[in-house]
């Protein structure tokens, strides 16, 4: 709605997207870009904790992304945007099989980003691109941009080592 009493409008409703039809799933996590165009949407299947993450796109009223599996947006630090608006940071689960001894093991934080080229993923922050900082098999290694208006990013480990370091934003 605009503003406190403007009219309420839809916005997005799951059961008319064919890529989401014929599945249980709650939306679970959301995630408005800044310029308040894109949307970040999570949902989670039968209740299951692991998610798998659409980008509606507000004004064309279109899902504009394949399905981004392997996400815990409500638990595991949330999507991140750029500052332009151009991607998103995200944490990635490998393993998300409940019974595999991998299970939530060598997480990564994934820079996701729309170009005319397609949509594309590049791990940022984990244990196997960042050996120097020890990082154990359970550790989250969790980005978080304060600001659009700054040009950095921050990055912590999180779990079984603390740390913390600063980057310059991408």
């Amino acid at each position: 709605r605009n503003g406190a009493k403007g009219k309420e409008e839809l916005v997005f409703n799951p059961e008319r997207f064919d890529i989401l039809k014929g599945k249980n799933y709650h939306l679970n996590y959301f995630s408005l870009n800044h310029a308040e165009d894109k949307v970040v949407i999570s949902f989670t299947q039968d209740d299951l904790e692991i998610s798998d993450m659409v980008i509606f796109d507000i004004p064309s009223d279109k899902i504009i992304s394949n399905v981004i599996p392997n996400a815990w947006p409500e638990e595991l630090g949330g999507v991140q945007w750029l500052p332009d608006d151009s991607g998103f940071m995200y944490l990635n689960i490998p393993d998300t099989d409940k019974n595999s001894p991998n299970y939530i093991l060598d997480t990564e934080t994934v820079l996701y980003t729309f170009s005319s080229n397609g949509n594309k993923k590049k791990v940022l922050f984990s244990r196997k691109n960042n050996p120097d900082l020890k990082m154990a098999p359970e550790d989250f290694p969790i980005v978080d941009i304060i600001s659009k208006k700054h040009n950095y990013m921050f990055a912590g480990v999180f779990g079984g080592f603390s740390g913390l370091l600063t980057c310059p934003s991408l």
